[in-house]
């Protein structure tokens, strides 16, 4: 067996290659797939998946993957190919210190539900691996999470030597290579948090048990190294690691004194910030090189400048989440709204304090940036009393933040996270703060901003039906996997997973409708419907997008959609049913406003 030839790839693949080419075999071959086929196609789909899952485990390892092309090269002027080396555990070539670390004999697993080899019970052990783990050997485990009520191990947490791997109850599964751990801690409510987003949240494993597992995995990964990057790569992790933890330790600091000043007077911006910090921690390592390319500290200390750009990132997308809350809404709540720029100034000034209480020295940080950041952010575009800006403030974020070296795909996905950190806080913040009155006059100011008024009587307008009001309604129901969506009811994790894929430039409110393409539920593949256009996103393909301005007909037929005639996406996954009745209201849609024309 050629392991290239099995996945389809070149020689050269790189490793983004390998892991493109296996998801799309593992999706090609999954035995899922036939399960209603007959049994002879049901062992060849076992018998190809097993082929695909060998050779990922050979390429996907840096030692075999070199042993394997050595022997190749020197059996070309031979009749026979080259034997395929068994992988080696990868807890062996890809990080042994990892694994010394997490199986240390003084470190006893003794919680329910949590086990490490050699003491992992095998039908858990080979539950895990069939659910969500198909390219891992058993003897690669080495602590695994049982997140089941039953004991099944089909949902979980299981570490290898070289990545993580999990599945949530109805999710897709996921995998993170640990070379790409920057920081892991335990967050609340049962969470573990990677490079300060949630990675997996637990549903029967108790918090004790998650705060250990947590602790003892981001000390291994900080004290250990893959061997083919050992010089720089130790190094890096490990300032990473402590560079982030020290940031959220002022994080945490600043935050207790804060609640200890303000109490309720809060107004529950300590649960926001505490949501929104870590995602600035995510971004240390790459705020840290910026700094280092500076000639020099700018106060003889390269981690306190990093506090500070830290803070100012923080301050600027803090304020921006403030800006988006609709001018209705802020008239609703009155004198509320300014004081938002008070409890967040109690933060900062805790922040400053504790900074300079964990470095010994004063904070030298820029007083005048820090507070030009509420000025330009806090208010909307246009907004009465604002600067005016001369572009959007998204656009002008957008220019700040790759100034301080973060990309723009980065920069992006941060955005989106205050913005939705900052919705949920004002909808806790309404039920919890307002009484009664207050409440019904903040229902009655965002009805303002959702709807549009009704027009005068004595002069009816030719008013057009939008397209999400032409698919209000819909729904879906197919069996056994819900493919299709139409918002608001949209998953979070589907739609965010589709705008990262191939969503540039879309708001996630801008999207109606969205249909996920894939095997596993990532929906990195599929459809997106907005008001203006139509996405669309093949495995292995680039992106294609119509705008409904220049689309008059549209159809759905077996699995392909058309457009004017013309085949535009091929759904493989989603119920057909579905598929028509999405289509169907869209080209009714369509249909009438051409009439309105």
């Amino acid at each position: 067996m050629d392991p290239y030839e099995v996945l389809g790839i070149r020689p050269n693949a790189g490793r983004d290659e390998i892991e493109l080419a296996y998801k799309g075999r593992r999706s090609q071959y999954h035995p899922d797939r036939y399960a209603q086929s007959d049994a002879e196609t049901q062992a060849w789909a076992t018998s190809k998946m097993q082929e695909v899952n060998q050779a990922y485990r050979v390429l996907n390892e840096s030692q075999t993957r070199a042993d394997f092309d050595q022997r190749a090269t020197s059996a070309r002027s031979g009749s026979r190919p080259p034997p395929v080396p068994e992988p080696q555990p990868s807890a062996e070539v890809g990080a042994p210190d990892v694994a010394s670390i997490l199986l240390k004999p003084e470190w006893e697993w003794f919680h329910d539900n949590v086990y490490a080899r050699p003491k992992i019970p095998r039908k858990k052990l080979e539950g895990a691996i069939s659910s969500y783990a198909l390219s891992v050997s058993p003897r690669d485990v080495l602590v695994l999470l049982d997140d089941t009520l039953f004991g099944g191990a089909k949902e979980g947490l299981l570490v290898t030597g070289d990545a993580i791997y999990c599945k949530q109850k109805f999710d897709a599964p996921r995998r993170m290579l640990l070379r790409d751990i920057r920081l892991v801690v335990s967050g609340s409510g049962s969470r573990i948090m990677i490079n300060g987003s949630e990675f997996f949240k637990f549903a029967v494993i108790d918090q004790v048990a998650i705060n250990l597992f947590a602790s003892r995995l981001a000390t291994a990964l900080t004290s250990s190294s893959p061997p083919d990057d050992r010089a720089s790569g130790k190094a890096n992790r490990a300032n990473a690691n402590s560079g982030a933890e020290r940031l959220l330790a002022i994080h945490r600091r600043a935050l207790h004194a804060m609640r200890s000043d303000l109490g309720e007077e809060a107004l529950l911006i300590d649960r926001l910030i505490d949501r929104q910090m870590p995602c600035i921690a995510e971004q240390y390592l790459e705020l840290k090189r910026v700094v280092e390319n500076f000639p020099a500290p700018k106060r003889g200390s390269v981690e306190m400048d990093v506090i500070e750009i830290s803070l100012t990132a923080f301050l600027m997308l803090h304020y921006y989440g403030f800006s988006k809350i609709p001018e209705g809404l802020k008239e609703s709540v009155g004198d509320s709204f300014t004081r938002l720029h008070k409890v967040s100034e109690v933060y900062k000034e805790e922040f400053l304090a504790a900074t300079s209480l964990e470095f010994g020295r004063e904070c030298g940080f820029d007083e005048e940036s820090l507070q030009m950041m509420p000025a330009v952010f806090f208010h909307s575009d246009g907004a009465a009393g604002g600067f005016d800006l001369k572009i959007p403030r998204k656009d002008a974020l957008l220019l700040v933040l790759s100034q301080m070296g973060i990309s723009e795909q980065s920069a992006r996905r941060i955005i989106r996270q205050f913005e939705g950190h900052t919705e949920t806080w004002l909808e806790a913040l309404c039920a919890s703060e307002m009484d009664s009155g207050e409440r019904a006059e903040y229902e009655r100011a965002r009805t303002r901003h959702t709807t549009k008024p009704e027009p005068p009587p004595q002069k009816p307008p030719m008013r057009r039906a939008t397209l999400r009001e032409a698919l209000q309604g819909l729904r879906f129901n197919a069996e056994p996997f819900e493919r299709v969506f139409v918002a608001p009811n949209i998953p979070l994790k589907k739609l965010n997973g589709a705008l990262d894929s191939y969503g540039e430039g879309l708001e996630p409110k801008e999207v109606i409708a969205l249909i996920d393409n894939t095997l596993f539920g990532g929906a990195a593949d599929g459809v997106l419907i907005t008001e203006s256009e139509i996405r669309t996103k093949a495995p292995f393909e680039p992106s294609n997008t119509r705008l409904w301005s220049t689309v008059s007909e549209v159809a759905a037929d077996g699995k392909y959609v058309y457009i004017e005639g013309r085949r535009f996406a091929e759904l493989n996954m989603p119920d057909q049913r579905d598929v028509r009745q999405l289509f169907g209201a869209l080209n009714r849609h369509l249909q009438g406003v051409a009439d309105q024309r």
